[in-house]
């Protein structure tokens, strides 16, 4: 079953720079990998420190096999230095292809 994931970010003050220029590369490695649909993500224009990725999948073992890539292990560093707070990932089911 297809998949997609948000996932919240609250970036530390003065640390949106190096927070977006680890996205981007994150973005970019992550639209490469196999199970990968669709993966993107949004910067908050009320709050300068808030992003939101959107990530589609093909199965859960695409995203298995996407948390544990040397991308997403690096990113994960990075952001556990950078990040104000725990990210807040949500996981959902594609029931009905023609709602997202």
């Amino acid at each position: 079953m297809k998949k997609l994931i948000t996932a919240r970010v609250h970036v530390k003050q003065g640390l949106v720079d190096e927070f977006i220029q680890a996205a981007k590369a994150l973005v970019t490695a992550s639209r490469a990998e196999a199970g990968c649909i669709a993966y993107e993500y949004l910067h908050s224009p009320d709050n300068g420190h808030q992003f939101l990725f959107l990530e589609r999948w093909k199965d859960q073992a695409a995203i298995d096999s996407h948390f544990a890539s040397e991308h997403f292990v690096a990113f994960g560093a990075t952001l556990g230095r950078i990040a104000a707070s725990k990210p807040e990932i949500v996981i959902f089911d594609i029931k009905d292809e023609k709602a997202v």
